[in-house]
């Protein structure tokens, strides 16, 4: 009994030794404070572009009524004005040139192919977002019934920085210095009214990621999602060129504007 009674008191010293030299792991930092900090560093990214800048999107999705929809252009913006001029396609085929100018808080569009506007759609509140005109027809008299107004998703990059809360904010290293931010679905809502954009165009709980460079400055924003009602399988891709440059955005003469379709 006294051997074994020693044994104990042996086996418990050693494993209080050893427990002793293993280094003990750091709590895991709440997720939700780790989110705080990464959305703080994610607005002054925003903050730190010095003027004007070029943001090249490219965009797809599928529409149940119809079939698939790819879109691409240039967008030259000042932090809260822009300009931008893009190419939209249907089945791979070219389908309209499309002009957007955003001052304040009017939109106005103008389209150009299968749709010709002559002159530019003013658009404002509710109807402040990026969206084409199609024609509908009859299958049987093959005839256009009537055009219909659908939306697309938003494309200044820099509207994806300001993000009002997020669960989590995983952060990853860039090769070459940076960080990679990523956002999951249901686990964050970016500011408005960008966030109400998104939904009106079928974009819910969407996957997010930025790209912050090493010089703190954005890079890059991709965002795919499921979608719904016209839009399904969205992905859009934006890339942040020319910070800093000099960029100027007017409306469209007055002359040359009528209220938008809705």
């Amino acid at each position: 009994m006294r051997a074994r009674g020693f044994l104990a008191v042996v086996v418990l010293s050693l494993a209080g030794v050893l427990a002793g030299c293993v280094p003990r792991q750091p709590p895991e930092p709440d997720s939700r404070i780790a989110a705080a900090a990464a959305i703080k560093e994610l607005k002054a990214a925003r903050a730190k572009v010095p003027g004007g800048y070029r943001v090249d999107f490219s965009a797809t999705w599928w529409n149940p009524e119809d079939g698939s929809w790819a879109w691409s252009g240039t967008l030259h913006g000042t932090g809260g004005d822009w300009q931008a001029s893009s190419e939209l396609r249907f089945a791979g085929a070219p389908y309209a040139h499309l002009e957007s100018v955003q001052v304040g808080d009017v939109r106005y569009h103008r389209q150009t192919g299968e749709v010709n506007f002559g002159q530019w759609r003013r658009y404002d509140g509710s109807a402040l977002a990026n969206s084409f005109v199609k024609l509908r027809y009859d299958p049987v008299s093959k005839t256009v019934t009537s055009r219909a107004v659908y939306r697309m998703p938003e494309v200044d990059a820099l509207r994806y920085l300001d993000v009002a809360v997020a669960a989590k904010l995983p952060r990853a290293d860039l090769p070459g210095g940076g960080h990679r931010y990523e956002l999951h679905g249901i686990e964050w809502a970016p500011a408005e009214p960008l966030w109400q954009q998104l939904k009106d165009a079928g974009i819910i709980s969407p996957n997010v990621t930025v790209d912050v460079g090493g010089d703190g400055l954005p890079s890059r924003v991709t965002l795919t999602a499921s979608g719904s009602g016209t839009m399904w399988q969205v992905t859009v891709t934006m890339t942040v060129h020319d910070i800093g440059a000099a960029v100027t955005v007017s409306p469209p003469p007055p002359d040359q504007v009528v209220p938008g379709e809705r």
